[in-house]
């Protein structure tokens, strides 16, 4: 999980309240402020339970004081399981409330934790805006199962009404090519080697899957004497969005595409990894990486970049009681995936390449 992108997030939007949300006239208010990206391929899941602030004074001062961004007492806070009945062999609508069932699961109970540190320097060098003491996150590492429903409860002490939320997990991705090494018993190597003729990933749609990241994960070696480090470099391409969410009662989801390679997979090699003198680099693989968001998380990042210059944060929230964003991703990897021979001589030799010092198919160096 993105935890950085999370606090982003926060400090965004209370920059555009300190620009232009607060009456100074007005009785401190508490507004209890939720973000968090649950992802079933995680091993740990965090949600970040903060106070917006309205109250008599200066909103800077008030932004450096740890109280009044941070709850002083640990929340409440809890995910509720639920799973889709099937009506008559047939999986109902999902946005239907009457076809999910709570499951046998007690309900997942998160604790709070301030092991990830605030950064106590700004962007710019400068002293922050807000405070960084008492950095509370919300943690479990507790299994979150593709397909189910989770709905996040929050108990804030002195105040009556609970804090809610819901998203569905995604899951069911299909690739196409290059297709996991586990799928078939021929796995042919990835060809890059052709400068005008880039390869393509291909794959299906997820289940309840909105927005698509893929990346291209270049693995290799480096070597200087007796001493080996394995390095990769992430080659991100544009985001994709599915005209139209998947359902779990569609077996098939909508093909999408992205083309990789070709000379632009040298350049940015050559671009992005620095040339060492005495080092020695071996070409090993490739990792084929897609990160996945659901419809929410989608709407938040549409609604977040439309905002211009001048205007406040935008209001988008699926926070009942409360604002922010409870959404899910979901991380699909396609591991390990040969590079042909010839591809691994124009990394040795190419005029992109050739001054990074890999070697060349047969093991060999300049």
């Amino acid at each position: 999980m993105r935890i950085l992108f999370l606090c982003i997030i926060i400090a965004s939007i209370f920059i555009s309240s300190c620009d232009e949300q607060f009456n100074l006239n007005t009785k401190w208010t508490d507004i209890t402020v939720v973000y968090g990206i649950l992802n079933s391929t995680d091993t740990a899941h965090y949600i970040k339970v903060n106070k917006a602030f309205l109250g008599d004074g200066s909103s800077y001062d008030m932004a450096k004081e740890s109280d009044s961004i941070h709850y002083a007492t640990e929340l409440t806070v809890h995910l509720i399981e639920y799973e889709l009945i099937e009506m008559n062999g047939e999986i109902p609508d999902p946005y239907y409330e009457r076809n999910w069932e709570r499951t046998e699961r007690e309900d997942i109970v998160l604790y709070r934790t301030d092991e990830i540190n605030k950064d106590t320097i700004g962007i710019d060098g400068e002293e922050p805006i807000f405070g960084a003491q008492n950095n509370f996150l919300y943690k479990t590492t507790e299994n979150i199962s593709p397909l189910y429903k989770y709905i996040l409860e929050i108990n804030v002490p002195g105040k009556s009404e609970i804090v809610t939320a819901e998203t569905f997990q995604l899951g069911g991705m299909y690739v196409e090519y290059p297709r996991p090494n586990n799928q078939g018993t021929f796995n042919s190597p990835i060809h890059l080697e052709l400068y005008t003729r880039p390869a393509a990933m291909e794959w299906r749609t997820a289940i309840y899957g909105k927005i698509y990241e893929p990346v291209v994960r270049f693995n290799y070696m480096e070597i200087l004497g007796t001493d080996t480090t394995y390095e990769f470099i992430d080659l991100k391409f544009k985001t994709q969005i599915a005209e139209n969410t998947r359902l779990p009662s569609e077996f098939k989801g909508v093909d999408m595409k992205q083309q990789f390679g070709g000379e632009d997979f040298y350049i940015r090699i050559g671009e992005n990894i620095e040339e060492k003198t005495n080092i020695k680099r071996m070409a090993l693989n490739l990792d084929f990486i897609f990160y996945i968001g659901g419809k929410d998380l989608n709407t938040y990042i549409s609604a977040s970049n439309s905002v211009g210059i001048g205007q406040s944060q935008s209001e988008y929230s699926n926070v009942v009681n409360g604002q922010g964003i409870f959404a899910s991703r979901y991380t699909y990897i396609v591991r390990d995936k040969e590079i042909f021979g010839e591809a691994i001589d124009s990394l040795a030799y190419g005029v992109h390449t050739s001054h990074l010092n890999f070697a060349n198919y047969f093991g060999q160096w300049r």
